[in-house]
């Protein structure tokens, strides 16, 4: 059985960004090889919700899509929620 991935409007914007600025620097291709490796995880996380680490956030998991980017989410009892995206580059927003 595998679990509703829901987005948020914040992993939506911040999903679009990412993507954005993937084009922007470095084409269309390589933007949807990014967009792509987001579907194989959320289709493993749909599956297997725990499969990745906790974060220094309460109850929010933590996905590496690749070494630049990374998304949040959260597991309940009958979906996900994604909750944003975080390009790695930046000040962490947490510790």
């Amino acid at each position: 059985m595998s679990l509703e991935v829901r987005w948020s409007n914040t992993a939506e914007i911040t999903f679009e960004a990412v993507y954005d600025f993937v084009i922007n620097q470095w084409g269309f291709q390589i933007a949807e090889r990014f967009r792509n490796q987001v579907s194989r995880i959320l289709a493993q996380i749909s599956i297997h919700p725990f499969s990745f680490q906790e974060s220094s956030l309460k109850n929010v998991r933590k996905a590496v899509v690749s070494k630049y980017t990374s998304f949040f989410y959260e597991v309940f009892e009958h979906h996900i929620l994604l909750v944003f995206f975080w390009d790695n580059r930046q000040q962490p927003i947490f510790i």
